[in-house]
């Protein structure tokens, strides 16, 4: 199932980078890979995962993951950009 409303507001709370990061990261982009588009290093993608699981109340990465996969999954079929 997709993303709910109230998940869709805690998304909102995330700063551009954050939201960049975590676009990627539902496209299936690994950390090597956003970091070299976005032209940063790696620890400081990794660094952009931490603060978003937080900011979504999210426990690991997994998590992360699926929701971020969920998410793109749901602007896809709204006919949402991304």
């Amino acid at each position: 199932s997709g993303v709910s409303n109230s998940e869709e507001g805690r998304i909102g709370h995330l700063s551009d980078r954050e939201s960049e990061v975590f676009r990627f990261l539902g496209e299936g982009w690994r950390s090597r890979d956003i970091a070299e588009r976005m032209g940063i290093s790696v620890k400081t993608v990794d660094t952009y995962r931490e603060r978003i699981k937080q900011k979504l109340d999210l426990s690991d990465f997994r998590q992360l993951y699926h929701f971020a996969i969920r998410w793109a999954v749901r602007r896809a079929e709204d006919g949402l950009p991304r």
